[in-house]
């Protein structure tokens, strides 16, 4: 089972969260569950990565990958430029339905294989 938990903004419960629907999960599959949590927050410095808490001698200690979003803007916005620049015109906003020679050329390749 996966458990895949997006979380927007910052919130101190938020890994006591993330315990909790863990253990709620495999309570009632009886599966063994992996949590991750993706942060989609502003605050860099905010990176919750597990629970912990202790009474009378029981410990519980949770952990659970953690992917922040922010951390990839600058690839993001790469890949979006370089996939915009270096596409057709056709596929560019030129004329809806509109093709151009160079995937005319491609098209009427893979029809002829």
């Amino acid at each position: 089972m996966i458990h895949i938990e997006v979380q927007s903004d910052k919130d101190t419960d938020f890994p006591r969260r993330m315990y909790v629907y863990n253990y709620r999960i495999f309570d009632k599959q009886y599966r063994p569950v992996t949590s991750l949590a993706i942060l989609a927050d502003e605050v860099s410095s905010w990176r919750p990565a597990g629970y912990t808490s202790e009474q009378w001698g029981c410990k519980i200690n949770f952990e659970f990958p953690m992917v922040k979003i922010m951390d990839y803007a600058d690839d993001a916005a790469g890949w979006v430029n370089k996939t915009i620049y270096t596409k057709p015109d056709c596929l560019r906003g030129g004329k809806e339905n509109a093709i151009c020679n160079k995937c005319r050329e491609n098209r009427d390749r893979k029809r002829q294989r």
